[in-house]
């Protein structure tokens, strides 16, 4: 059945809305997230923590059409050098062409041989191995929601809320064929 309840995801979009004309803050924890889909869409969404109100909230969507590694890259590391000098991006960690062209933009170390060998604390692109930790990352994403703890408006969320709407699994694998 449907992932998440009506009433949470409309009280995250209460809670973004509420937020939304709060200025970024260049000094607190951003996380970028990407999930390439260089044939299709790859959207790219940037959450900043709110350490008092207790919660995390979307900042900055865009999504690329048809696009390659290197323009998303690109566009990420611009975000780093001029919005959010303290952003770490998940990425898939089964691309790897893509998550070493962005540790190019980022001067990082690119001998790697899964996520496990790289640290947060040395490094800004952080690969996540999404086949295998879809469904904590979920069960995450489920969390959060149910918390209160995500704030998305309207503007910058129409797509994501789209997909928490319409998202279904069976015990946290999502059905990507059912959801949008």
């Amino acid at each position: 059945g449907n992932v998440f309840a009506e009433d949470d995801i409309t009280f995250a979009i209460e809670l973004g809305e509420s937020f939304k004309d709060i200025p970024i803050s260049p000094y607190v924890r951003h996380f970028g997230g990407i999930d390439p889909g260089w044939a299709k869409v790859t959207p790219l969404y940037v959450f900043e923590e709110m350490k008092e109100e207790d919660c995390f909230r979307l900042v900055y969507f865009e999504e690329f059409d048809k696009s390659t590694p290197e323009v998303v890259a690109k566009k990420m590391h611009e975000l780093w050098t001029t919005k959010f000098i303290s952003i770490w991006w998940m990425l898939d960690g089964a691309d790897r062409g893509f998550i070493n062209t962005c540790k190019v933009f980022f001067r990082e170390d690119q001998d790697w041989l899964n996520d496990k060998d790289v640290s947060p604390r040395q490094n800004r692109i952080i690969p996540v191995n999404f086949r295998t930790d879809h469904g904590r990352m979920l069960e995450n994403l489920y969390m959060l929601i149910a918390a209160g703890k995500l704030a998305i408006p309207k503007e910058l969320g129409n797509r994501l809320i789209l997909a928490l709407r319409t998202a279904k699994a069976d015990r946290w694998h999502l059905d990507k064929n059912q959801t949008t």
